[in-house]
């Protein structure tokens, strides 16, 4: 099986780098195209003028790569395999002995795109009480964070803190952090607030805090959404704690679901412990919708701790339902969520029975060279990489005689 251009005469190599084989085109000239044979016979794929520009993403290796991303904030960045306590770089990074024993050192402000792939982050320790905007990124604008998978890490700051993100003004999108997160105010699994989107992500650990905490998102602040996602997070605060949305100001959380103990004193929700603020204007909603929680796990018996009460829209609106947990495990998760979609985000879990979990989110540990959509092939996942945006062939490909057994 043979990638080749039309009018290309260099032998072809033995083996092929996958990081190398594409690189992402700022312009494509008229007239690209690629066709693609299912019975082995050649493909071919017409290749952009040489004076097209083309930028490639920057890997990520180690934590050094990672520490480097801070001097170029709005740069576009790929992590190509999981970093952990072994990966070069740790102690002196993002260890607990780094920075004076304070950790990673967050990265902010940042508006670039950066795609996990699905491989993992793994070991992080941030522990910085005092600080303000604190997790992975400490602030993001208009950034798009993807396909990461934070888990077995810890974070530590004062306000705004989350396992990925202190503060989002961007996308974070098919994401999962399983970290343990504490903080003072606007404390969340996965993000301390957010002003933007989040989108088929979710959270597991414990959120401790006192004001503002939620098992996914501390505060959702003015406009923005939470869609799609999930927390099975023990939730612990004093005021304003949710299981899923600490306070959810405007914008609307739908079609999620939240288990793992929730607890406080006031404003406690299945949830969302508070939601809406006095001061809403008439055109303003801040809404909750199609969304569940396990009734048993959070050992609360309402959704929303408490509604506020303004010029604004603030409303439950349809199926909004708390049920016990054997109900939303297994295959009955799926008759009994049925506003969730477990066509295309959502899949089962039944040996054993379990919580639903993503689809959406790839798992960089599973891949290989036979199923990663570059060399070996799967035409389903060259596909998948060459439908996220418009690709110039960098040189010509060949399957090596282990790719075709």
């Amino acid at each position: 099986m043979e990638l080749m251009s039309d009018d290309a005469t260099d032998p072809a190599p033995s083996h092929v780098d996958r990081r190398s084989v594409l690189s992402r085109a700022g312009a494509i000239g008229v007239g690209t195209a690629f066709c693609v044979s299912l019975t082995g016979e050649p493909v071919s794929l017409a290749v952009a003028d040489e004076d097209d520009s083309e930028e490639s993403a920057i890997e990520i290796e180690d934590w050094h790569d990672l520490d480097a991303v801070r001097d170029d904030l709005q740069g576009d960045y790929v992590l190509v395999n999981d970093l952990d306590v072994d990966t070069d770089g740790y102690e002196e990074i993002a260890g607990e002995d780094a920075n004076d024993g304070r950790g990673f050192d967050p990265i902010g402000e940042f508006s670039g795109t950066f795609d996990g792939r699905g491989n993992r982050i793994r070991d992080l320790v941030i522990d910085r009480p005092t600080d303000r905007e604190v997790g992975l990124f400490a602030l993001t604008d208009d950034a798009t964070i993807s396909a990461v998978r934070l888990v077995d890490s810890t974070v530590t700051g004062g306000e705004w803190v989350g396992g990925l993100v202190g503060q989002n003004h961007g996308t974070v999108e098919r994401t999962i952090a399983s970290v343990d997160v504490t903080g003072e105010e606007k404390v969340g699994g996965l993000i301390g607030t957010n002003h933007d989107v989040v989108r088929g992500a979710s959270a597991s650990g414990d959120v401790t805090g006192d004001e503002e905490v939620g098992g996914l998102v501390g505060v959702n602040g003015h406009g923005p959404e939470v869609v799609g996602s999930s927390a099975s997070v023990d939730v612990t605060g004093e005021e304003q704690v949710g299981g899923l949305v600490g306070l959810n100001v405007e914008g609307e959380v739908s079609n999620s679901w939240a288990s793992g103990d929730v607890s406080g004193e006031d404003d406690v929700g299945g949830l969302v412990g508070q939601l809406g603020v006095y001061f809403l204007d008439a055109d303003e909603d801040a809404i909750l919708r199609d969304s569940y929680w396990d009734t048993q796990a959070t050992g609360q018996t309402d959704p929303v701790g408490f509604a506020s009460e303004s010029d604004g829209t603030i409303e439950v609106r349809g199926d909004v339902a708390g049920v016990e947990t054997d109900q939303m495990q297994g295959e009955s998760a799926a008759q009994t969520m049925s506003t969730l979609d477990f066509e295309e985000r959502w899949r089962v879990v039944t040996d054993p029975p379990g919580y639903p979990e993503l689809r959406t989110v790839p798992d960089g540990s599973t891949q290989s060279d036979e199923d990663d959509g570059i060399p070996g092939f799967g035409f389903a996942g060259a596909l998948t990489a060459l439908a996220g945006g418009s690709y110039a062939l960098a040189r010509r490909l060949e399957s090596t005689a282990s790719d075709r057994d």
